[in-house]
């Protein structure tokens, strides 16, 4: 069975991850170090999963740690890399 029901309700998923990989950097950067679980709960409200995939991307691009107790934080290269996207 697909997951999804069309290849456009696929393709419009996969349109957002940037965007959410956007919102998660801007949350830590504005509301500093977070617990993995709470960023999982604010921004997975519709429990679609795509949190998940979104934080092991921005691991996986050195953009952010998870450290003790799964505290996530921004790194230097995730502030990086929203300056250069979004010069607030």
């Amino acid at each position: 069975m697909a997951m999804y029901p069309s290849d456009d309700t696929f393709e419009r998923d996969r349109q957002k991850q940037p965007n959410l990989h956007r919102q998660v950097l801007h949350h830590l950067r504005q509301d500093g170090p977070t617990n993995y679980s709470v960023l999982y709960v604010h921004f997975d409200q519709h429990v679609t999963g795509d949190i998940g995939r979104v934080l092991q991307d921005l691991e996986t691009w050195n953009y952010i740690e998870v450290g003790h107790q799964m505290l996530v934080t921004i790194t230097e290269s995730g502030m990086g890399f929203l300056q250069s996207r979004d010069p607030r």
